[in-house]
């Protein structure tokens, strides 16, 4: 089935431009749809670009699509190491994260998703957990864990606190290429995403990466070194170090 097409309205200049893509999240067991979509702007990056992600979670789709979370964590890596991508990624802090996890997954949605035997994620990653408390801990141990890898392999992380909590999701490449989604968290459908090449737009959302990005460094604002994972403090350090 082709993929729907839509004007959207530009935020420069209010004329209406066609979007290459809408690309709508149809059910919770197909969710996020948009990291396939996501993946190939990380994977289109130019050689010695930048790569924006601003996301609720490092391991975005950790638990509902892993082998679709694999694949993207792997691309980052690689366009850091192999084609000398700056990488930068803004996640929840920790009480963001917990406050959206508990969102996503209440627990009528555990009991669902305890009887579909957790999608067979506790058996590639054991041990299963006993009660709806020690499945969230585990999951947020697990992003807690994408973040330590992704920062170990050079990729620079910041976690945000509630104060700058944003409700646009983001994928972009300075091709320029991206992916950006509308978060509600309220629902279990909970984006609706869009591709983007104009300009015009990537250029408006990477204003606002950029600005959060300031706002978020833990070299700064000390009070966030707390929650600081050590490889991402090394790699933050390294490149403040760079001339």
């Amino acid at each position: 089935m082709p993929r729907r097409m839509s004007p959207c309205c530009r935020l420069s200049d209010l004329r209406f431009i066609p979007y290459q893509d809408i690309l709508r999240v149809p059910s919770a067991s197909d969710c996020p749809r948009n990291l396939d979509e996501s993946t190939t702007v990380v994977e289109k990056v130019s050689d010695a670009g930048e790569l924006d992600v601003m996301a609720d979670f490092a391991g975005y789709a950790i638990y509902s699509r892993n082998d679709a979370f694999v694949a993207c964590s792997n691309a980052l890596v690689r366009d850091h190491q192999q084609k000398n991508v700056t990488v930068r990624m803004l996640v929840y802090g920790k009480v963001l994260a917990d406050k959206a996890l508990r969102t996503q997954f209440k627990p009528a949605d555990y009991n669902e998703e305890k009887a579909k035997n957790f999608r067979g994620f506790f058996v590639r990653y054991p041990p299963t957990p006993v009660d709806y408390e020690g499945f969230l801990n585990r999951i947020l141990v697990f992003q807690d864990e994408a973040i330590h890898n992704l920062c170990r392999d050079g990729v620079e992380v910041r976690r945000v606190p509630p104060s700058q909590k944003y409700l646009l999701f983001l994928w972009g490449n300075n091709n320029p290429q991206a992916v950006f989604a509308f978060r509600n968290e309220a629902t279990k459908n909970r984006e609706i995403s869009f591709r983007t090449v104009d300009r015009s737009l990537i250029e408006v959302f990477k204003t606002v990466f950029d600005n959060t990005w300031h706002d978020t460094d833990p070299g700064t604002y000390r009070n966030l070194q707390t929650e600081e994972d050590p490889a991402c403090r090394d790699v933050r350090t390294s490149a403040n170090s760079r001339p």
